[in-house]
């Protein structure tokens, strides 16, 4: 064992047991911290010279000290070992990965100091995370949690990495261990009386310990040299270093300004020698420890601290000097992206040694162009960084407004809202006295660029609110105006936000601005979803989608197909409702995309009773939260959590989720008014009136609630259950008057709250009017049973049937209260049964203790066995894959793994573009013509051939959207998870079909136990 793995039994243990798993098919991500030196390196080597030694793949990767390094440059060398090249859609990128992995055979990772990874790099890692449980692959990945360069972005993605793999947090050594290193290092014991201070001074770093030792060794013994050992490793670098010659120093300084890892003919190129000469001079430093020879010709520090410390003993000026030669010695090697990235960072270091600024401009901005195509914006944040601190020091001209508009636009797009925010505030106190109206309200909307519904930012208000009093003409100006109808959003007099909104779309059409116009299209349904007439709303929404559809902005065609799906719910069109949710999981593929489409896919499921569907599309939706930096997601997820937990009538669950909901709430325009809103809901429908009183009293006499309908539904119920008289009687004139038969969805929340005649019919039996009450509920039950809305159905029969009670029909009340116990029990809607149950009189069934499912395979047949029934099916790949997941019930495997198991593979290769050009331009083409006889139909009042010709275009419209990727760019037909998720769930509801065929009980059983999606899973 290496000496410095003393006192790393358990981390190495628990590494060791997560290789034995990786080689069973159970593959983790380990991610291993701690400070500098505290042995993350040799441990990720003890464990990967084990996995070699059994007949693993191991592969090294490591981040790149300097922030320029390409995109995914930490993994290069993984994904080239699996035959891939980071090029192209990053998500298609991660699929490919996923699905190599789990093609293959045992396979380790190193990837070494994330701390200084790209985001790229990061997203990958988080995105592997939980697949990497089903699948025979280790990545062992280590970062230095403390490390000031890590950014809140990253902080993010290591935390879920944590979350999902094992988390492994390296200490400093005890005494005793301390002792043990010191002696295997010098070969003698360390006195008992010099081992509390050798403690002290190297904190128990095992890196510092050995330097000591080493040290201590030089010098003949332990006891006499304590005294004058240095304080830091990095002095005791620097005093081993002064023992080399001159010629090996300046050797090494040369390799520490090109980075950790270095090549001896690069450095021969900067000192103008023959490479053979360097690699002599480096000889002493690779004897005494300082550097390793990887390869032939190919060196490293041994560590990162000893590169910094050499590095750290130039002065200023040399050190400028030296980076002068890299970047001289570096242009003779052709414009790869790498040399010129590498060109860029030495150019900015080298100006205090004259180094032309035109050039070092130019290089910077050759870098930015080639990390932007590749959507690398962290590392192009990096590189704004340095020639921001380069202008700071009066080495670069200032910068120009355009210059530090696109440093904005590059912080906003790397996550660091912070730089963008005051980056914009400094150019509007600029604009502000120059004066420069257009530069004023380029970055007042950009500061205002990210929009989160129901939180309203003062500072975004009055600096769009300036900017349209500076009256910036054509284009510009209705930007202005449709961002500032949104910002003021909840507003509390409707009327405004509308009238701006209309204002910006008329100033838009009449720009001719394309790009002007989809993002007025955008930002102007904000302004009317609460007063705007539904045509209105629903022709501005689908103008949005049919734009960005032919612009190849996915982005915003989701935006217009989410306020499509609300629309359809709020006119009872539920296969419109459904039509959009499935355009909306089409074309949106990629994580920062998805969530949206994935919530509102639960929020069907949960109309219908599928729980099961409802816990897939959530739980898929939670495992994109490392990988989703949109900050209104959080909120999103947490609220349709306890809204869907509410719906399940799972009050208990309902109630903790609660909990978490509240500190995200916290940001909302009235935090406490809507917190308080959502406590009063909770309570509602558990029945608990004291609860629910109390929260009404946070409430008090505020009407801002009633003016939104999906808040105004959640107040009338509350009111039902613990309101006053005049309070009921108020709620239920404002439901009445609404014009729609639905509760409009909850934008934040992404859900259902039912018919407006089942809270009719609630607010009657509050208001003691009996026979009207029974009328709403009836209406409300007979829709939700004509609609398929099993939980609604039930709710509402129990409603209607605590009403029948009152109004003495105790045998037909006990009928509607059997019928929603009975799906209540179905459902597992346990508190629904409960009431159900109370109201009939009868008691809740005692549980059936029921045994395991057992599959066993002989002669090509399967026996199913659960309890007293056992049927036989004959094989298939459908019944393998059952039979992979009832062994591992409760696990849950990702699909791409389960469709790569043994047997027929279901993993296919790539489709291909989903639309080549010529069937785009044809779709095209014959969109226009549409809507020429689309206009020629409306005006000649022809209702049928116009309807026709929508459905055409909405055809048209949906495959086009389908046909592009992120940018506009074309995509592949879909994804490997999703054709292994198509064809996994295919074969799985086959096999479970031909165990209904047989044992009708037992097919019901499976099909509720499991569930199919992204990942799969048999939770009996």
């Amino acid at each position: 064992m290496e000496p410095t793995l003393h006192g790393r039994d358990e981390p190495l243990q628990r590494l060791r047991d997560a290789l034995a798993g990786a080689r069973a098919g159970r593959g983790r991500l380990a991610l291993v911290s701690g400070e500098a030196g505290i042995g993350k390196s040799a441990l990720a080597g003890a464990i990967a010279a084990e996995a070699e030694a059994a007949g693993a793949s191991v592969t090294w990767g490591r981040g790149w000290e300097f922030a320029e390094a390409p995109p995914y440059f930490p993994v290069m060398p993984c994904l080239r070992a699996l035959a891939l090249a980071p090029a192209g859609d990053a998500f298609e990128l991660w699929e490919s990965v996923a699905s190599s992995l789990a093609q293959r055979a045992s396979t380790v990772w190193i990837v070494e100091d994330l701390h200084v990874a790209d985001l790229g790099t990061l997203d990958l890692l988080t995105f592997l995370a939980e697949p990497l449980r089903s699948m025979p692959a280790l990545v062992i990945a280590t970062v230095r949690p403390e490390d000031p360069r890590l950014t809140e972005r990253m902080r993010q993605r290591l935390a879920r990495m944590a979350r999902a793999g094992l988390d492994l947090r390296l200490a400093p050594l005890g005494d005793r261990d301390v002792a043990a290193l010191t002696e295997a290092t010098t070969g003698r014991a360390v006195p008992a009386s010099a081992l509390g201070r050798l403690v002290e001074l190297t904190g128990g770093n095992p890196l510092f310990v050995v330097e000591c030792a080493r040290t201590f060794k030089s010098a003949g013994g332990i006891e006499g040299t304590l005294d004058t050992v240095p304080s830091t490793v990095r002095q005791v670098v620097l005093d081993r270093l002064a023992l080399l010659s001159t010629t090996t120093q300046k050797t090494l300084v040369c390799g520490a300004v090109l980075g950790r890892d270095f090549s001896a003919a690069l450095v021969a190129r900067m000192q103008g020698t023959l490479p053979a000469r360097a690699i002599d001079d480096l000889l002493p430093a690779l004897r005494a420890g300082l550097v390793v020879e990887n390869d032939p010709g190919l060196f490293a520090f041994k560590h990162a601290i000893v590169r910094d410390a050499v590095e750290g003993s130039l002065s200023a000026d040399d050190l400028a000097k030296t980076h002068a030669r890299a970047e001289s010695a570096l242009a003779s090697m052709g414009d790869g992206a790498e040399v010129l990235l590498e060109r860029a960072r030495h150019a900015l270091e080298a100006l205090r040694a004259g180094l032309s600024a035109d050039a070092a401009l130019d290089l910077v901005r050759r870098s930015t162009e080639i990390l932007e195509r590749e959507g690398a914006f962290d590392r192009v944040f990096e590189l704004s960084q340095r020639a921001s601190a380069a202008r700071a020091a009066g080495l670069l001209p200032p910068a120009t407004p355009e210059a530090s508009m696109h440093h904005a636009s590059v912080a906003r797009r790397a996550g660091r809202s912070d730089v963008m925010r005051r980056i914009c505030e400094d150019l509007v106190a600029r604009a502000r006295v120059a004066p420069e109206p257009e530069l004023f309200a380029r970055a007042a909307l950009l500061h205002a660029s990210e929009i989160r519904p129901g939180v309203i930012d003062r500072l975004e208000v009055a600096l769009l609110e300036e900017a349209l009093a500076l009256a910036p003409s054509g284009p510009l100006g209705c930007r202005v105006l449709a961002r500032l109808a949104t910002a003021i959003q909840p507003a509390p007099d409707q009327a405004v936000p509308a009238r701006l909104a209309r204002d910006a779309l008329a100033k838009a059409r009449a720009s001719g601005d394309e790009h002007a116009l989809l993002e007025v299209l955008e930002n102007a349904r904000w302004g009317l979803y609460v007063l705007g007439p539904r045509d209105e709303r629903v022709a501005i929404a689908r103008e949005l989608v049919e734009r960005a559809t032919l612009a190849g902005d996915v982005a915003k065609a989701l935006q217009g197909r989410w306020s499509l799906a609300c629309y359809h719910v709020e006119a009872s069109d539920f296969a419109g409702f459904d039509r959009e949710v499935d355009a909306m999981l089409a074309i949106g593929t990629h994580p920062r995309d998805r969530w949206r489409a994935l919530l509102l896919a639960s929020m069907r499921a949960l109309m219908k009773g599928d729980f099961v569907e409802s816990d897939r599309h959530f739980t898929e939706a939670s495992q994109l939260g490392g990988l989703v930096d949109d900050r209104a997601f959080p909120l999103s997820l947490a609220v349709h959590d306890v809204m869907r937990k509410r719906l399940q009538r799972r009050d208990d669950e309902a109630r903790a989720a609660l909990e978490g909901a509240e500190v995200l709430m916290r940001d909302l325009a009235d935090a406490a008014i809507q917190i308080a809103l959502l406590r009063a809901s909770c309570a509602a429908w558990s029945g608990d009136e004291a609860a629910t009183r109390e929260a009404l009293a946070v409430i008090g006499g505020q009407r801002a609630p009633l003016a939104d309908p999906a808040a105004a539904a959640l107040l009338a119920h509350a009111y039902a259950v613990a309101g006053t008289d005049e309070q009921r009687r108020d709620a239920r004139a404002i439901v009445a008057a609404w014009e729609s038969r639905e509760i409009e969805p909850d934008i934040v929340g992404f859900v259902y709250d039912g018919a407006t005649a089942r809270l009719l019919g609630l607010l009657d039996a509050s208001l003691g009017d009996l026979e009207r009450a029974e009328a709403h509920l009836r209406d409300a039950h007979a829709l939700a049973v004509e609609r398929g809305h099993a939980p609604w159905a039930a709710q509402v029969a129990c409603e209607l049937a605590v009403v029948l009670q009152r109004r003495g029909r105790a045998e037909e009340a006990r009928a509607f209260a059997q019928r929603a116990a009975s799906t209540a029990r179905d459902l597992a809607m346990t508190s629904l049964e409960a009431e159900a149950l109370r109201v009939t009189g009868a008691r809740a069934p005692a549980p059936i203790d029921e045994a395991a499912v057992q599959m066993t395979k002989s002669s090509g047949q399967w026996t199913v066995q659960w309890g007293a029934s056992r049927v036989t099916v004959k094989d298939s790949r459908g019944m393998q894959l059952l039979s992979r997941l009832v062994e591992r019930p409760g696990e849950e495997i990702h699909v791409l793994s389960l469709a790569s198991d043994t047997g027929a593979s279901l993993v296919e290769t790539n489709a291909g573009e989903a639309l080549d050009d010529r069937a785009r331009s044809e779709y095209r083409a014959r969109l226009s013509v549409l809507d020429e006889e689309l206009a020629e139909a409306e005006r000649h009042a022809d209702g049928g051939r116009a309807a026709k010709l929508r459905g055409e275009r909405e055809l048209l419209l949906a495959e086009l959207g389908r046909a592009f990727g992120l940018g506009g760019r074309s995509r592949a037909a879909a994804s490997a998870t999703e054709r292994a998720r198509v064809n996994v769930q295919r074969r799985l509801k086959d096999a479970i079909g031909r165990v209904a065929e047989a044992d009708a009980r037992l097919g019901r059983h499976l099909e509720r136990s499991v569930r199919s999606g992204t990942f799969c899973c048999f939770r009996p």
